[in-house]
């Protein structure tokens, strides 16, 4: 009988999205391949406690297992007390799907890079970057990757709101989009139509973070794109969101039907080549490993692109776009989640033979 690869399913987190990665990995955990797998659920609680729960993740029923992360390279996988001693539960690979802050952000790939057991996704850096929206578009225009014009603010002791508000009336004007740097889903994200709604948006913002990113809205269409690798990754067919709302907001994505999703966008084929050319450069640029989606803005009068962001750690819930687009381009749920965990699993051969650790 083949031997299943031990999954570790990482999810929950302290970020605000938190439940959107509840949703990503039940989807996931209905998904999986239970003849190559066997899933571990493993549940972070909103102060940072790790629990291994049941099968269904449903987190009401979580079982009282609490374990923690073993850092001893010889006895890798999740330690926890058991009859009075302490027992290693090993992991074979784990596949993190906690989205914002302390999840996506370089904060768990270090633990898990320390723990020394291979895991899905990004490394330290380029999770970094791909969150921090600063970095991440200081590096996209040094590399002259299209984004549109910004301003970024600190709340430190140096912070000063009418200079904010004059700054942003001066280089871009209205209307304009307040982020927080670090932050995903669109919480914490407002447009803003004149100067009157500004400061409320920057506060708002700096209750997620601090540091506020102000961006130039552009009459745009929001266009998709899925990428898949490492040395040489694949980008999927284009989706487009048609928000049918100011913007794509976090209630939309998530609890509302207001959005459409549009797998296979009406694009020239010129366009489209373009926009996915850019999609691997920036997978390529920041340094990904397996997956990511980027996201981009096409103006509806002059075709100009912009890439939005990269996101290290896309969403799986039934409203996400990352596997609608790889389903679209010829590869079934199952078989993306199979992709990727090989891909993590080649990685680690390939760094092993290296002697990279």
């Amino acid at each position: 009988m083949k031997q299943l690869i031990t999954v570790g399913l990482i999810f929950g987190g302290c970020s605000a999205e938190h439940d959107v990665s509840i949703l990503s990995a039940k989807a996931i955990a209905q998904n999986i391949n239970r003849s190559c797998y066997d899933v571990v659920p493993v549940y972070v609680d909103k102060c940072g406690k790790w629990y291994i729960t049941n099968e269904t993740l449903e987190i009401s029923k979580l079982d009282e297992q609490q374990v923690w992360l073993s850092m001893d390279p010889e006895r890798p996988g999740l330690k926890m007390e058991n009859d009075g001693g302490v027992f290693i539960f090993p992991i074979d690979v784990f596949f993190p799907i906690i989205h914002g802050p302390y999840g996506e952000d370089g904060h768990l790939q270090g633990l898990l890079k320390i723990s020394g057991i291979p895991f899905v996704g990004s490394g330290v850096a380029s999770s970094v970057i791909g969150m921090d929206k600063e970095y991440m578009k200081m590096i996209f225009k040094k590399e002259s990757i299209p984004v549109v014009d910004y301003l970024v603010f600190r709340n430190n002791g140096d912070w000063n709101m009418h200079k904010a508000i004059t700054s942003v009336e001066e280089t871009f004007g209205f209307p304009c989009f307040v982020k927080p740097c670090n932050m995903g889903s669109s919480i914490g994200v407002t447009k803003v139509s004149d100067s009157s709604k500004l400061q409320e948006a920057i506060e708002v913002a700096f209750t997620h973070d601090r540091k506020v990113i102000v961006e130039k809205a552009v009459n745009a269409r929001e266009i998709e794109c899925a990428i898949l690798g490492d040395n040489e990754p694949k980008a999927s067919v284009l989706g487009e969101i048609i928000p049918n709302s100011e913007f794509y907001s976090y209630n939309v994505k998530y609890y509302s039907d207001q959005a459409k999703l549009i797998i296979g966008a009406d694009l020239d084929p010129g366009i489209s080549d373009k926009i996915r050319e850019i999609a691997v450069r920036v997978h390529k640029t920041i340094g990904c490993y397996d997956f990511s989606r980027v996201d981009f803005f096409l103006d509806k009068e002059s075709d100009a692109v912009w890439v939005n962001e990269i996101n290290t750690v896309p969403g799986f819930t039934d409203k996400s776009m990352y596997f609608k687009l790889w389903e679209a381009t010829g590869l079934n749920f199952g078989e993306l989640i199979d992709r990727l965990i090989h891909l993590t699993l080649e990685r680690e051969t390939m760094n092993r033979s290296m002697c990279i650790k």
